[in-house]
């Protein structure tokens, strides 16, 4: 999943009064997961192999309000059909291979999973042979803070590999941790961009990571960088303000240690302001949440996690006053 989060920020977030900002995450409490090991896995309404299967009706071929209603083949009496005029069809439904399914039951050589897609939770079967039965490890996640997405020559997604964080020298975010990546693809006059990622440990089995993009401008004679916001208006008209990073034109080996330097040393107001739309308006459910299985590898869940049965595991991080962050259940 390659999902990148514009560092917005509204414009009345300018004159924000400086206080208290919370973050408020949750995640499902599941801890075992089915590993599915290979394609064209079949999910079953009962653990038999000539059980009703899982299928999928798409409204359309893939417009931009494309109705995709899930059910199990001998519950559809009719209701859901393909039609060549409209281009609706029905497809089974296939997990990917890799895919983690969070895991509700057992019954013998079978395992109940949920499958979890465009806002729904449909629990079915499928055959343990076919793939791999996971714990989440209660340790590991603490120094984790996952790369940026790499892919390869044919567009396959590398492995991500763990990277360092780090995080201001004092102040109200001191510990508020964060990495940084500079994108060197470009000559040392042209814009690029430096992306933050903030990793949050949940219940101490589950790392939330949110992702933000600063651009950054390199200007030639600059005497100090400056951090400002350039106006932008979205598709309804709304006001937004990109956050935008001025820096001295400088070596490309350079760019991120200057980065790295102002963001480690700005005011806790430029700061806030900087986090204010990425953090404390976000949604609570993030779009990376991690996990450490038991067999000692780091995979990330479905975003779709939040629509599972399991109760929810939700925490508070809280950056106050005192120069410290306060975590609560």
């Amino acid at each position: 999943m390659k999902k990148t989060i514009l560092l917005l920020i509204v414009a009345f977030a300018a004159t924000a009064v400086m206080g208290q900002r919370s973050l408020t995450l949750s995640v499902p409490k599941c801890t075992t997961f089915f590993k599915v090991g290979t394609d064209g896995l079949n999910m079953r309404k009962r653990p038999d192999a000539a059980g009703a299967k899982l299928m999928a009706w798409h409204s359309d071929a893939g417009s931009y309000e494309t109705v995709t209603k899930y059910y199990f083949s001998d519950d559809n009496r009719g209701r859901y059909k393909a039609n060549d005029y409209n281009g609706s069809y029905i497809e089974t439904v296939h997990p990917d291979k890799d895919a983690l399914l969070p895991v509700t039951g057992e019954s013998g050589d079978w395992v109940q999973v949920e499958w979890l897609a465009d806002n729904v939770c449909m629990k079915a079967y499928v055959m343990k042979k076919f793939g791999t039965l996971m714990t989440v490890s209660d340790t590991g996640l603490e120094g984790f803070c996952p790369s940026v997405s790499e892919y390869d020559m044919n567009g396959n997604e590398m492995p991500r590999v763990n990277v360092a964080t780090i995080h201001r020298p004092m102040g109200k975010y001191k510990d508020l941790k964060f990495s940084l990546k500079t994108d060197e693809s470009y000559s040392v006059d042209d814009p690029f961009y430096a992306t933050l990622r903030f990793p949050f440990l949940i219940d101490g089995k589950y790392l939330a990571v949110e992702t933000a993009n600063i651009q950054v401008k390199p200007v030639r004679g600059l005497r100090a960088s400056s951090l400002y916001w350039e106006k932008e208006y979205g598709m309804d008209d709304e006001v937004f303000y990109t956050t935008t990073l001025k820096i001295e034109v400088c070596a490309k080996s350079m760019q991120r240690q200057a980065v790295e330097n102002f963001l480690l040393n700005m005011t806790d107001r430029q700061f806030e302001m900087m986090l204010d739309s990425v953090l404390f308006n976000n949604d609570e459910y993030p779009l990376e949440i991690w996990i450490r299985s038991d067999r000692q590898s780091y995979e990330m869940l479905n975003t779709n996690m939040q629509y599972s049965s399991y109760p929810k595991c939700r925490q508070t991080f809280t950056f106050g006053d005192r120069n410290s962050a306060v975590r609560k259940e």
